[in-house]
């Protein structure tokens, strides 16, 4: 990591918003005292948020809601404006050396990788050996998306949801940190684009 990216967080920490005693304090651990800073709670906080909201705000159908009172067969709303289906497609992290049938709980930060051996599931502990299966795996695995599952999932989108437009905002890279470069990423996007581009050919 320090060998490829070196370089790269070398500027960029001097430009970060992230302040000195934060940094020392939570990403460190290295300053002597308690920490000034505090976690919220994410859970906690949306509750607060929402406390003196109105009623039907506080699902995560609210916006769904909204446009399902649209007629989409005629693409017009009430006021008569075209609209349009958009496509978010954001933390794909696929995996293209994800292996089926490896260990999904290893002792990496990322798992599912032939060089983390193969073997067959006898119980429940933690420190049994759990296969990927191939479609993925779920659950507390520390494993990515593997190829396939990305495919079919672009196929779905084709066949089911016909985009009129996609927007794409990254993070498509495994969490292989030490093994990230430049080459590396191009291939994870690359892979990712012709997915879309094939599949999604009308879409904006």
């Amino acid at each position: 990591l320090a060998e490829n990216q070196g370089n790269l967080l070398r500027k960029a920490f001097p430009e970060s918003i992230i302040r000195p005693d934060f940094f020392c304090h939570e990403v460190l651990t290295m300053c002597q005292g308690p920490s000034p800073f505090q976690f919220v709670d994410v859970y906690e906080e949306v509750a607060r948020i929402l406390k003196d909201k109105p009623e039907e705000v506080e699902g995560d159908d609210f916006v769904d809601r909204l446009y399902r009172g649209f007629n989409w067969n005629g693409y017009r709303g009430p006021n008569e404006k075209k609209l349009i289906k958009m496509l978010h497609v954001t933390d794909t992290h696929l995996d293209l050396d994800y292996q089926e049938g490896s260990n999904v709980m290893c002792e990496m930060v990322l798992c599912c990788h032939k060089s983390q051996g193969f073997g067959i599931y006898r119980g429940d502990s933690q420190n049994q050996f759990k296969p990927a299966s191939r479609w993925g795996a779920i659950g507390d695995a520390k494993c990515d998306i593997p190829d396939i599952s990305v495919q079919k999932l672009v196929e779905f989108v084709r066949d089911q949801v016909a985009p009129d437009m996609v927007m794409w905002t990254g993070d498509v890279v495994p969490h292989d940190i030490w093994n990230q470069h430049f080459n590396h990423t191009t291939t994870y996007v690359k892979a990712i684009t012709d997915y879309l581009r094939e599949n999604l050919k009308g879409a904006q």
